[in-house]
């Protein structure tokens, strides 16, 4: 991984003990009882090189796929950095384990469950963990070294088993990240920058295998394991790949090398590493292909702080995620969990903004918003755009503490979630809703909400305006987040039910609050209590809803029948609503391509039903409309719009598209960086080499890297006089504007950069660094 250097003082040293003498022993009650077989092998078998038997549960697969191209299937996972490094305050690369004793792994409160609920509500598939970076430091009790979580400050505690159950509680894969690159184990130092990064030692390739049977049986079946800093030649690297497939058969192999050099057949996937290594947009091997991806405050693909927040807010990281999966590639996200053990509220608030973006649900979300009071730098909107950063600031008066949300039309709601700036931000809340006489009244009132998210679940209300009112905020507090979720229910003025066999069916209002009835009871478990049915061929029900998408929820069961449904007219789908079980609220169909406006979802109830099914029922609870990003149209503009109205057109254009916006002309590299804008530069010190743009206004400015290695560069407006400008700096500077011209006439004008190959003095090479072109109307 990318790493930051630096020093860490006060180390203890410990001892390395030759972990070739064989494997130690400690007491057994200490293990987290693990999952499939256990590999024991005697000192004599690891010393005389002999493979351990044990081999793991194949991944289940409907399909007929190779591990590579289910690994690739799976299309979004999150990646999680977590061990020794996150308390020492360093990557792995800059200490000495020998310095660093185990026990300086010491979580306050590990919450593993916390980690994958936040995976989860991103809408993740697999999970990526760090079972052993390049410090040798293992998350789970090895019994191939004692430099683990065995003899840390948190000797009882198999972090890689509570990853991988809590992990298969939600529905996750898991892979395994392994680092080939080990500081501590004699063999183990393959330093990246060796050519093929081998090692000359029979006896660490046998202790690398001795840990991959122990995370593949003990732990299987594993989606994958992830090397870093693997081999890259024809001998060694085949050989581990042959080794992960013969212990589990499923698994794919992930081997992690710079990807625009060597190209291996051993390698299932090949994996970039972005923001700095970023997949080719033409990237046309077959071969399944992962983008990983980090916003993690560092250093590297680390947390070391609790409270730091993450370098990327939603809307970037959605773009990348979109735009990797549209490419064909699956997508990880790096984000890490800090010193407490707990992964830190912004991640948090990230990974959910990131789930509710990319499912639509969010009723809110994007929705216009007031509020009793605003700052210009934090306004109303923040508290509903879905961005893990930004917030509104609560008024310091009491009175105007209250936030106001337009629906649009009018919806049911029983669930909301608010996300607030600190733990102790507010004293407490109050749910409100516009009732159809025009007052308010409240749906739900609570204490200090949780951090970093509140949920809370009331009786269903209707409404087509929603109000959150804060008591008591401290000075500077703010909503991050303010959500609700439900949608159109079956009872809904917007539902029009046609023909003569509908039944409408409720908990009558006076009926007991019985907490379990049984599902054939028809309203059991339906969303605000209530249904409606038909068996009647011919009968219909039509729902106008807005939105860019639509998720339908019914009943179904062993009674239910076939139903066809359009939208807008179009094509109709076949839904058979049949189930052995009965349930109701189930999602039976979902379209998340429609335009931005009004639509028409048509329900025709058929008669047919399943040749199991005992009946015909066509059951509707309700529909969710989504409100999901549109996708970038074809002919939109070159460039991206500030709020002041300039427009950047960035070095790259659309990092994937047929156009660039800049023409290059001579020597030009283009490449990815962290901190640039959108994450992208190009870059040259041929001498005459030059950049130009073309455009319409009044002004133009140029945004360009400063570095210790950049030159002198000449930048003219429409063939004029040069004026040279030197982007050398000290320290490495990212998007600063290097030169500007204003007062331009109104028209069309050229900018050109041309690359003088002249440096600073100072500097130690010539290049130029050319980010962005800002341009004035």
């Amino acid at each position: 991984m990318n790493v930051t250097c630096g020093n860490v003082p006060g180390r203890i040293p410990i001892t390395r003990r030759n972990m070739t003498d064989g494997r130690h022993h400690r007491d057994t009650r200490t293990r987290r009882l693990r999952r499939g077989a256990l590999a024991v092998l005697s000192a004599g078998a690891l010393t005389a090189g002999l493979m351990p038997q044990a081999v793991a549960e194949p991944i289940a697969s409907t399909t007929v796929q190779t591990p590579g191209e289910a690994y690739e299937a799976m299309g979004f996972g999150v990646f999680m950095h977590y061990g020794l490094a996150t308390f020492v305050g360093q990557t792995p690369w800059n200490y000495q384990p020998e310095d660093v004793p185990a026990t300086t792994y010491d979580p306050a409160n590990l919450d593993v469950d916390q980690w994958m609920d936040a995976v989860a509500a991103a809408g993740a598939s697999y999970v990526i963990f760090t079972a052993k970076h390049h410090d040798g430091f293992t998350l789970w009790p090895s019994d191939y070294t004692d430099y683990g979580v065995q003899t840390s400050s948190d000797p009882r505690t198999d972090v890689v088993g509570e990853v991988v159950d809590a992990a298969r509680e939600r529905g996750l894969e898991v892979v395994m990240y392994y680092s080939w690159y080990d500081r501590l184990q004699p063999g183990g130092d393959v330093r990246p920058e060796n050519s093929d990064r081998t090692t000359d030692s029979p006896e660490y390739m046998q202790y690398v295998k001795n840990q991959l049977t122990e995370l593949l049986t003990e732990y299987g079946p594993i989606a994958g394991i992830w090397m870093d800093i693997a081999p890259m030649d024809d001998v060694q690297l085949p050989e581990l790949s042959d080794f992960v497939h013969s212990v589990s058969p499923g698994t794919a192999f992930v081997p992690n090398f710079p990807n625009a050099q060597v190209e291996f057949d051993a390698a299932d996937v090949r994996t970039f590493e972005g923001p700095y290594e970023m997949m080719p947009c033409d990237y046309a091997d077959p071969k399944p292909t992962e983008q990983a991806y980090t916003v993690a405050a560092g250093p590297g693909w680390w947390q070391v702080s609790d409270d730091a927040l993450p370098t990327r807010d939603t809307d970037a990281v959605y773009a990348v995620l979109s735009s990797t999966n549209a490419l064909g590639a699956t997508f990880s996200l790096n984000v890490s969990p800090g010193p407490s053990g707990q992964l830190p509220a912004g991640g948090v608030r990230l990974l959910e903004a990131l789930g509710d973006r990319r499912r639509g649900d969010d009723l809110l979300a994007g929705a216009a918003t007031t509020a009793g009071g605003e700052t210009g730098d934090h306004p109303a909107a923040h508290a509903t755009d879905l961005q893990a950063k930004t917030h509104w600031q609560v008024p310091a008066d009491g009175e105007s503490a209250w936030l106001q949300v337009n629906l649009g039309q009018e919806l049911t709601i029983d669930r909301t979630a608010l996300q607030v700036t600190a733990a102790d931000a507010v004293a407490g809340y109050r749910i409100e809703y516009r009732d159809a006489d025009g007052s308010w009244r409240t749906a739900h009132t609570g204490g200090a909400p949780a951090y970093p998210t509140q949920r809370d679940e009331f009786p269903a209300v209707t409404t087509d305006s929603l109000r959150l009112v804060v008591a008591d905020a401290t000075d500077g507090a703010g909503v991050i987040e303010f959500k609700a979720y439900g949608g159109l229910d079956d009872t809904a003025d917007a539902v029009r039910y046609d023909g003569t066999g509908w039944q409408a069916q409720a908990r009558p209002a006076d009926a007991p609050q019985v907490p379990r009835l049984p599902s054939s009871v028809p309203f059991a478990g339906a969303f605000n209590t209530s249904i409606h049915r038909s068996r009647t061929a011919g009968d219909t029900a039509t729902i106008e809803f807005s939105g860019t998408g639509a998720e339908l929820r019914a009943g179904v069961g062993p009674d239910h029948g076939i139903a066809r449904v359009s939208i807008d007219g179009g094509e109709p789908q076949t839904v058979d609503l049949y189930r052995a079980e009965a349930a109701r609220d189930v999602a039976v169909l979902e379209r998340r391509d429609l335009a931005p406006g009004e639509h028409t979802l048509t329900i025709d109830v058929t008669g047919d039903r399943h040749p199991d099914s005992t009946g015909a029922w066509v059951t509707l609870d309700r529909l969710v409309p989504l409100v999901l990003p549109v996708a970038d149209d074809e002919d939109r503009p070159p460039y991206d719009e500030l709020p002041d109205g300039r427009r950047i057109y960035d070095d790259g254009g659309d990092r994937c598209g047929a156009d660039l916006p800049i023409e290059y002309v001579d020597t030009w590299e283009a490449g990815t960086w962290a901190g640039a804008y959108a994450d992208t530069r190009h870059y040259s010190r041929t001498p005459g080499a030059y950049a130009e743009l073309t455009f319409e206004g009044t002004g133009v400015a140029v945004m360009a890297q400063q570095r210790p290695g950049h030159g002198i560069a000449a930048i003219s407006v429409d063939g004029g006089p040069a004026e040279l400008v030197d982007t050398y700096s000290a320290t490495a500077r990212e998007q600063v504007i290097v030169w500007a011209a204003s007062g331009l006439e109104p028209g069309q004008h050229t900018v050109r950069v041309t690359v003088t190959g002249d440096r600073n003095p100072a500097a130690t090479n010539s290049w130029v660094g050319l980010d962005a072109i800002v341009v004035t109307p």
